[in-house]
């Protein structure tokens, strides 16, 4: 004895539930913060700007809701991704000057080769581990 069901879905019910106020929201958001958290524990502390520039940014598409995590400095990309061997040319004075501990002084060069820096992945670890925290509930 088979039956007709009729399936009615209250629309704006559905956007309110999947809605940044509902409980979809309410728990990315959650997701959102914690990663953020990780972002700030796992970021290079050299100047403390990586971990200090850390925020995520609620958004909206037609498929739901979603949040940008990251650290607005430039050079965050660097660090997480690395970069290849490449050379640093002069550009706003007539050289570069730094200490070199190897000499033991103050060096005076028109370019330098930069060796690279291997990736750290501080952005897709921080995101790893806040996402395995929120699946168990957190």
């Amino acid at each position: 004895m088979a039956r007709d069901v009729e399936v009615v879905i209250d629309e704006p019910e559905l956007k309110k539930f999947l809605s940044w106020g509902g409980p979809v929201g309410k728990s990315t958001e959650r997701l959102a913060k914690e990663t953020v958290f990780r972002i700030k524990a796992l970021a290079n502390k050299r100047t403390g700007a990586m971990a200090a520039g850390a925020h995520f940014i609620k958004g909206q598409w037609s498929g739901g809701i979603q949040f940008d995590a990251g650290t607005p400095i430039p050079y965050s990309l660097f660090v997480d991704q690395g970069t290849k061997p490449h050379k640093i040319e002069a550009k706003n004075a007539p050289y570069l000057s730094f200490f070199w501990p190897k000499v033991g002084h103050v060096v005076h060069f028109k370019s330098v080769n930069h060796p690279g820096n291997k990736p750290y992945k501080f952005l897709e670890r921080a995101l790893d581990k806040a996402m395995r925290m929120w699946e168990r509930g957190g």
